[in-house]
């Protein structure tokens, strides 16, 4: 069976029971669990060998950030977002999300993911910035918050890339 590699809200939002033993987690992720009774589970699991703890390859991380540059993912995942993915990257194991710009990356990236509980994302997309006022388009790493032209706030705006 093929891993799975679950971020935190997929521990916190599931009936996961870890018996078939083949999750893997980062030291993140247990860092970002605040419930000390979840936080015991996930430890037993780990006590049990249900649960792995890794650390990605620098490599890997390295191409995770590169791609999420280019979809504008970058600045909407957190540190331990990155480090699973290029985890899942490295060994081809599965995601276990509802984020959405994990799902994305795992799309860009070619990589498997599973929802669950919310509906996963269709397609593709890249994030960009929007005029409210006259339209125009700004690349999402833009730092001001105000057109150029015109003087209307910028708005974040998702493009389909496929």
């Amino acid at each position: 069976m093929k891993k799975k590699v679950l971020d935190t809200s997929a521990i916190l939002r599931s009936n996961l029971d870890f018996s078939d033993g083949c999750y893997v987690i980062t030291d993140n992720v247990i860092h970002e669990i605040k419930d000390e009774i979840i936080k015991s589970v996930i430890n037993s699991g780990i006590r049990n060998g249900r649960i792995e703890i890794k650390t990605p390859d620098d490599d890997f991380l390295k191409r995770v950030k590169e791609e999420a540059e280019k979809t504008g993912d970058l600045n909407r995942l957190s540190d331990t977002d990155i480090e699973l993915i290029a985890i899942a990257l490295e060994n081809d194991y599965t995601i276990v999300t509802d984020d959405y710009s994990i799902q994305n990356m795992c799309k860009c990236l070619k990589m498997d993911y599973e929802k669950n509980i919310h509906d996963g994302i269709k397609r593709k997309l890249k994030w960009g910035m929007i005029c409210e006022g006259c339209g125009r388009e700004y690349d999402y790493k833009t730092n001001i918050s105000e057109c150029e032209i015109c003087g209307s706030y910028l708005r974040k705006r998702a493009e389909f890339i496929e």
